[in-house]
Order: structure tokens, then sequence, then C-alpha cells
């Protein structure tokens, strides 16, 4: 249930780019199978996979769906539509979670690592104050050619905060992240890494809608048939 809800805030949209973009992202633990294909294109139109076959994010035509399967085959909701029936289920669940999100988390923050170096890219590391042998939380590169990946996964974290309502401003790391992300790209988040970047052409098929989106009616009822729902979310740094 977890991997629906971490993958419908996978991405979010990004700013037009200078050329069509792939990065691929894996898991920072080489026993761990994971990965992440953001498609960034020269317009603006953005796809994100993981390893659920079927799912992903696409924006296209400055709205951004999540695309899954469902019976008879894909469905397609916007993005805003899965936010916000999220985060009511999220207030009738429980309607203290931000509350107790600050309780447990008003002391993270995030402090410089100095210069580390990702997949041959040189980045500024950051992690959890108190913790100095743990690995970086992030790593930002300020390279100009990646900034259209940088401004994929600065969107999808701030579409991710806005399930979480007011809590960004109860948790410093939360702040400190997205301030990051709009900084630069990320060559590590979490518990994933920058793997590769293709700068081949993306054919525009890529972004195009398998389905007419959803009603804000009808993706509730895709969501509660899917067992989409916020339940499991957990409030502590990334690891």
């Amino acid at each position: 249930m977890r991997s629906w809800l971490l993958f419908v805030l996978a991405a979010a949209g990004a700013a037009p780019a200078h050329a069509d973009l792939t990065a691929t992202y894996v898991a920072v633990n080489p026993e761990m199978d994971f990965t992440m294909k953001v498609e960034v294109a020269a317009n603006g139109d953005l796809r994100a996979d993981s390893d659920m076959p079927g799912v992903y994010l696409v924006k296209h035509g400055g709205s951004t769906y999540f695309v899954f399967p469902d019976q008879g085959g894909p469905a397609v909701i916007d993005l805003e539509d899965a936010v916000t029936l999220l985060e009511e289920e999220l207030s009738r669940i429980d309607p203290d979670f931000c509350e107790g999100a600050a309780q447990a988390g008003s002391a993270l923050t995030l402090r410089p690592r100095g210069t580390v170096t990702v997949g041959g890219r040189i980045g500024e590391a950051y992690a959890t104050a108190g913790r100095p042998a743990s690995r970086p939380d992030v790593v930002i590169s300020r390279d100009p050619s990646l900034a259209p990946i940088g401004a994929a996964m600065a969107a999808q974290y701030r579409v991710s905060m806005t399930l979480m309502r007011q809590c960004p401003s109860a948790v410093p790391m939360f702040t400190q992240m997205q301030e990051l992300l709009d900084s630069g790209a990320p060559l590590q988040i979490g518990p994933m890494r920058l793997d590769r970047i293709d700068t081949a052409a993306i054919d525009p098929a890529r972004f195009l809608l398998p389905a007419a989106p959803a009603t804000r009616e009808e993706a509730r009822a895709l969501m509660t048939r899917n067992r989409l729902s916020p339940v499991g979310i957990e409030v502590q740094p990334p690891h």
C-alpha cells in the first residue's frame, strides 16, 4: 500500500528543457532491486516510471496524471484529484497527523557534509544532524545540464508536501529538503542515486494518456477499489 502512495508522489512537473533528457535512478543499496526512470521532453512534458508494471506519472498539456492498471485497462487520475482525495482520507484516518509529525520531527535538520562523488558526478552532500556515520540524505549537483531533472524532482517534492498540509513548517528538514531540490539536481535522494543520463530524443507518444482522465467521483471509486490510501505514511528521515 505504501508503494502506491510513494509513486503517486514520484513526480509532478518540470521546467521546459533545452533538449530531451532521461534520468535513471537506482537503489543506493546494491542488494535492493529498484529503478526509477524520469523522462523530460524539451517542451516540458514529463513521465516517471518505477518497477511497478503499468504504473507511472505523466505530465502532458500542463497537467500531471497518475496512470495505473485497473479492471479492463489502464486508469488515469489527475494528480491534483489524487492528492486531494488522499488528503481527505488522511484527515479522516488521523486528523492529528501533523501534530504527531511536529512532535516526531521538530528536531530533524540537515547539515552539510562536504562534496562527494556519485556515479562520477560531484555534488554537495547533506545528512541528518546527529548521525555522523550515516550516509547522506541528499546530494545536490549544480551542473546546469542536469537542471531539467532538478526542476522535475523539486516539483515532485513540492506536490508530496501538499499532502502533508501544514507539516512542512513543523519539520525543519522538510523545508530544507525543498530548498536544496530547488537549488540543483539530486545525485542522491534518500535510498535512490542517479545512475545515468541519456540525451536521446524521446518518442512523443510516451507522454500521451492511455485513457480519458477519471472524474473526481470516478477517481474516488478507483482509488478505493485499488486501495490507494495514505495509511502507512511514516514521518522519518529518508534512509
